[in-house]
């Protein structure tokens, strides 16, 4: 076969992978309506306040969880990705080493940021965000975190064999049909946002569950192998998931710094009415989604085997799927948010000036967002962890100053202009460093 059938044979593989994983993960997202549901339950029932309180505390939980994963998904996904193919001996204790290393490192470190959240939960709740009624639900939610770790970490083993479905059948299936359920199983006992919070970590106790025995049955033939990674090896690892850690807790803060402000600089019934918008959003959200975590193992790969044709070509591609699947939804939003709006109540439509601008935002990110997997998965998390914190100062300087001016609306501008302003700078910096543009 000649080299250019071959890369023709090669590039068709490639663009299979992303529709069949892309596929799988939009069915898994079409299970997640159960958490669309959870929403219109836990404010048709529970109540905007309640469900405002259940939105800060999971915010506070989600974002310090990030120091528990410390980046060790974005790794595993790297390595396996990149050794997975060579069945030697000597691979396979290679491969062994990485999968336990990184999953020990997630437990120690979940565990650790668990107990040093817990004791700065009365500093967070009352200095933080002025609301002292969030101390009883994040004392309940905060021992999510390492179940919420592992479950990333399991199932990045298996996105790194560009597998997606595990992804779609537990994290977009099975987690928030929990979720749903426990929700509803708790409305007799009036429990307000303690029933939430404990539907929550049930959910994420079941997801680890589902993800861990996933991952042993994926990695069964490998063996139980005695030989630890190398010392520099887990240099290694550290060197590259550091950045990544702290981008990725920047990049949650900026997802969910405006809740949180809107939290502090306004109520717990605005912050539930502005969650409904965000949720609403997800939908255009989850596109990206769906091609993210296939996108980058095919980077890691072929960046390492220094195809740039192909990765180019597949960049381009994704790209295109991209602006297609996130600008549709984002125009339907932008066409119909108080229709939108309605269905979770009547008071849920003093949203929808914020769903407008939501919309635009999510539809801009998304469009570029494969230039984030193009930076990460080539070594350059340090440039996009600088990208990640300039993102979260323009959105928290741009929201302080138009929240108490514009409310809602102001919180979902500094959302726009912090994505508008981290899309350009990673396109240009993906053309810079490789020549390649979507």
């Amino acid at each position: 076969m000649s080299r250019k059938a071959q890369t023709d044979s090669a590039s068709q593989k490639d663009a299979g992978d992303l529709v069949k994983g892309a596929l799988v993960n939009y069915l898994g997202m079409i299970a997640k309506t159960s958490k669309v549901l959870f929403m219109f339950v836990a404010a048709r029932v529970y109540g905007m306040e309640t469900l405002g309180l259940y939105l800060l505390s999971w915010s506070v939980v989600d974002i310090a969880s990030k120091f528990g994963l410390w980046g060790i998904d974005r790794s595993l996904i790297r390595d396996i990705s990149r050794y997975h193919k060579d069945e030697g001996e000597a691979n396979r204790i290679r491969l062994f080493g990485i999968i336990r290393f990184n999953i020990g490192l997630v437990i120690g470190l979940s565990f650790l940021t668990t107990v040093v959240v817990y004791f700065l939960i009365p500093l967070i709740a009352v200095q933080g965000l002025h609301k002292p009624n969030l101390i009883p639900p994040l004392r309940i939610l905060v021992f999510a975190i390492p179940f919420i770790t592992l479950t990333h970490s399991f199932i990045a083993t298996t996105k790194a064999l560009r597998i997606m479905k595990y992804e779609a059948l537990i994290r977009s299936g099975l987690e928030p049909l929990v979720l749903l359920l426990g929700t509803l199983a708790l409305i007799p006992f009036k429990m307000g946002v303690i029933a939430l919070v404990s539907a929550h970590i049930f959910a994420s106790a079941v997801a680890a569950v589902g993800a861990a025995s996933v991952a042993i049955r994926k990695y069964r033939y490998l063996g139980w192998q005695h030989q630890a990674l190398s010392a520099e090896d887990k240099k290694e690892t550290l060197r590259y998931t550091s950045p990544i850690a702290v981008m990725d807790m920047l990049s949650l803060l900026v997802a969910r710094s405006d809740i949180l402000l809107v939290g502090r600089l306004m109520n717990e019934a605005a912050a539930g009415l502005y969650g409904i918008a965000v949720e609403i959003i997800s939908v255009v959200k989850r596109i990206r989604q769906g091609f993210e975590p296939i996108f980058a193992p095919i980077v890691s790969e072929l960046f390492y085997t220094k195809e740039k044709s192909r990765l180019h070509r597949n960049y381009v591609i994704v790209t295109r799927w991209l602006m297609a699947g996130s600008l549709l939804p984002a125009l339907a939003m932008i066409l119909y948010p108080a229709q939108l709006l309605s269905l979770f109540g009547r008071e849920a439509t003093a949203a929808a000036g914020a769903l407008v601008v939501l919309a635009i935002s999510h539809g801009l990110f998304g469009t570029f967002s494969a230039a984030e997997s193009l930076l990460v998965m080539t070594g350059k998390t340090l440039l996009n962890t600088i990208l990640a914190a300039a993102m979260l100062s323009i959105n928290i300087a741009v929201s302080l100053w138009l929240i108490p001016k514009l409310g809602l609306v102001g919180a979902a501008l500094g959302m726009l202009t912090a994505f508008a302003f981290v899309s350009a700078a990673r396109l240009y910096h993906g053309y810079r460093f490789y020549g390649i543009h979507p």
